[in-house]
């Protein structure tokens, strides 16, 4: 005789759907082939926590032939954060077709996401949007997300230009940074759960650990970089994966 299903049975299985169409929407907006800029190196990777997470990283050609780099992580939590980052990827890709400037672009993305609940907590996105130039010049706008590392000789520079979270308030008033790549120098983008990844004892591995994995392996290309990255982290850890999407894109320009 067959046994009849608790609704606690039941409820767990509809979770189970919602986690794995979740997890799905997630894995289908991210890019499926890395990008190709003449000139340099990018590589962008992200390795999901095991529930969903809100991670997000792409590129976009731009006019003039500049490419357009983003990463974000939205707060809200599983299907909550599926949800938003696939709205963002929808939003941005029409954004990045015209012709408005960086901050403006930002500000009519923050627009879209905020519902008139000023600094309502947990569900809201940070981002940047860092448009490269061939020529190595980068305009750049950071939403309230961990600041990018530009590695230039042995000094690294933070990409701290920019303003709110998007969504958090209906006016950001972004500002817009401009840096430069020059030869040889690494641009590190990255989401909070590469530096807050934590050892046995609750230590972060933290900017300080991510910058000497940078400088470690600053002579390899970008994916290399990345790799090391992730690899150092994952000492860190003890191989434990942590409460969070880690979500990286490394530049390194070649001439």
């Amino acid at each position: 005789m067959k046994r009849k299903r608790t609704g606690l049975e039941n409820k767990t299985d509809k979770l189970g759907e919602i986690i794995t169409l979740a997890r799905e929407q997630q894995a289908a907006i991210l890019p499926k082939a890395q990008p190709q800029f003449e000139g340099y190196q990018v590589y962008g990777i992200s390795s999901p926590y095991a529930e969903v997470g809100g991670d997000y990283w792409d590129f976009f050609p731009m006019h003039g032939g500049s490419l357009g780099l983003l990463i974000a992580d939205a707060k809200g939590n599983g299907f909550s954060a599926a949800v938003q980052v696939t709205a963002l990827k929808r939003v941005f890709k029409v954004l990045t077709e015209t012709n408005l400037k960086t901050w403006v672009k930002f500000e009519i993305l923050n627009r879209s996401f905020y519902d008139g609940d000023e600094f309502k907590g947990p569900d809201f996105i940070t981002a940047v949007f860092a448009e490269l130039e061939p020529e190595g010049r980068v305009y750049y706008v950071n939403a309230g997300h961990p600041y990018p590392l530009l590695l230039r000789g042995g000094t690294f520079r933070e990409l701290t230009e920019g303003g709110l979270p998007i969504g958090m308030m209906q006016e950001s008033g972004y500002k817009l940074g401009i840096e430069r790549l020059g030869t040889n120098d690494v641009l590190v983008m990255y989401t909070d759960g590469i530096v807050e990844s934590c050892d046995e004892q609750g230590n972060e591995f933290s900017t300080e650990y991510l910058k000497q994995a940078i400088l470690n392996s600053r002579g390899q290309g970008a994916k290399e970089i990345a790799g090391n990255i992730l690899g150092e982290v994952h000492r860190h850890t003890g191989g434990r994966e942590g409460s969070d999407d880690r979500t990286l894109i490394v530049v390194k320009r070649l001439l």
